[in-house]
């Protein structure tokens, strides 16, 4: 992707400085206090803490995390971003790829409110925690029994 509107900048170097190198205390550097995550876990508003939590536990399993922006539509106070999730299993070496979209409002510079859509399934698939073609498998009536 070429150059990157301010929006998508504040967003990537969140992405490089959260994910990547995993230093949460940049939270406050591109969030304003107060402001909700939705969408990494299905009808629940993350806080700041329940947030850290989610990012502590993905990354626990995962290293070498880079995410990229590949597309961005921005309008008013808001910007929706498609973007590429890499990394590698942390248990078995093997590369991860997925995709995910996430649309912000901005507030001052900063992120306001977060809403994500990510592609899980894959994700915990290639992590050994999700059957293969879980989807396709769900498609046919089967079912995911945990034990």
């Amino acid at each position: 992707m070429t150059a990157l509107s301010p929006k998508a900048e504040v967003l990537q170097r969140w992405y490089d400085q959260g994910w990547t190198r995993g230093d949460l205390s940049a939270l406050d550097d591109y969030f304003l206090p107060g402001s909700t995550a939705t969408g990494a876990v299905p009808s629940l508003q993350l806080s700041r803490s329940d947030f850290e939590a989610f990012v502590t536990a993905l990354r626990s399993r995962l290293e070498r995390i880079r995410i990229e922006i590949t597309q961005v539509v921005e309008q008013g106070d808001w910007l929706a971003a498609r973007t590429r999730f890499q990394s590698i299993c942390i248990a078995t070496g093997k590369p991860v790829v997925t995709t995910g979209h996430v649309m912000i409002r901005f507030e001052d510079g900063k992120m306001a409110e977060t809403f994500s859509q990510f592609d899980y399934v894959s994700l915990f698939e290639q992590l050994d925690q999700l059957p293969p073609d879980t989807v396709a498998a769900c498609l046919t009536g089967q079912g995911l029994m945990w034990r």
